[in-house]
């Protein structure tokens, strides 16, 4: 099954170079696919995707038919994939007729190919690339799709199918650069996944310049549970002022590329007096974090459920 089985054309309503007309009686409606299954964790870190531009007609009945079952949901573009290249997204249109007035489609592929790598590890991209908020993604969303499956499977395979040699398209040398890699965005994609599961005291998802603010129900919850104590250094009011402090700061957050609700769940919430919520408010150290696992580690803590994440952090933090 092919997937340029009629070339790539500049505009619509052209003749092609092998001699179809693909012709429209009115601009249609693009429809933008996304793909669900998940990738091999390297490609989710890169931030850009190819484009091009696709059209194939009636003459390839089973590729037609593939693509009417991924427009009604019933297949994933990953049917898409080949040996060559992954497919992140594509834009389609049904509103497409030959010369003959016989189906086909024409639409906008975003995908990658398996060599792609080298590009991205000399930070370099190739002509016709475009951000992978284009084909539709963010990159938390990206992080999402990444699955514990090796690169270097997929792309020694190809070496193999050509009959190439062990580092023909991917150096042998930079094995253990992508292995490293791999580690750090398959453990990102679990974070994520993980998180979205967090229990939230809002309801919005919008992403705002300015931190969440925390309920004030949620802050006396947090306080009362903790008797209004910090949970460092044993002081407690009203000597002392009491704060609620995140477990998991906002820093952090960015830096791992983590969900912004995770500031406002419960499980991510202590109290602090204001010395220790200041002094551990921008980072989130090795020391912190086998201080809250040592912490959580009982199942009726009420951050409990925040030991898988701070367990896939300390796992980060071990790869940096």
């Amino acid at each position: 099954m092919t997937r340029w089985k009629i070339p790539r054309i500049e505009s619509v309503g052209k003749q092609s170079g092998n001699g179809v007309k693909v012709c429209m009686d009115k601009q249609p409606k693009m429809i933008k696919l996304l793909r669900k299954h998940r990738l091999p964790s390297v490609f989710c870190t890169f931030p850009w995707v190819r484009s091009g531009t696709a059209a194939f007609g009636y003459e390839d009945e089973a590729l037609v038919l593939l693509h009417q079952q991924i427009l009604a949901g019933k297949e994933d573009i990953s049917k898409l994939d080949n040996l060559y290249s992954l497919m992140l997204a594509v834009d389609i249109t049904e509103n497409i007729s030959d010369a003959n007035n016989k189906r086909g489609f024409m639409g906008v592929d975003y995908y990658w190919n398996l060599s792609d790598v080298n590009y991205l590890l000399k930070g370099t991209k190739p002509s016709g690339a475009v951000s992978i908020e284009q084909a539709g993604f963010t990159e938390e969303q990206l992080a999402l799709l990444a699955k514990e499956d090796s690169y270097l499977k997929y792309i020694r395979a190809l070496e193999a199918h050509d009959s190439k040699p062990a580092g023909y398209y991917f150096a042998v040398e930079l094995e253990d650069k992508i292995k490293s890699m791999e580690r750090q965005m398959t453990a990102k994609g679990t974070l994520n996944r993980l998180f979205a599961g967090l229990r939230d005291n809002q309801r919005s998802n919008n992403f705002t310049s300015q931190a969440p603010k925390i309920s004030e129900s949620m802050r006396n919850e947090v306080l009362q549970y903790h008797d209004y104590t910090c949970i460092f250094d044993g002081r407690s009011r009203p000597e002392f002022t009491m704060h609620v402090h995140h477990v998991i700061p906002q820093r952090s957050i960015e830096r791992f590329n983590l969900s912004e609700r995770l500031f406002t769940a419960r499980e991510n919430l202590v109290s602090a007096c204001s010395g220790c919520n200041i002094v551990k408010s921008d980072e989130l150290s090795q020391a912190d974090v086998r201080f809250y696992l040592a912490q959580f580690s009982n199942p009726t803590h009420p951050n409990h459920s925040l030991v898988k994440f701070l367990e896939q952090i300390r796992q980060l933090q071990q790869e940096a």
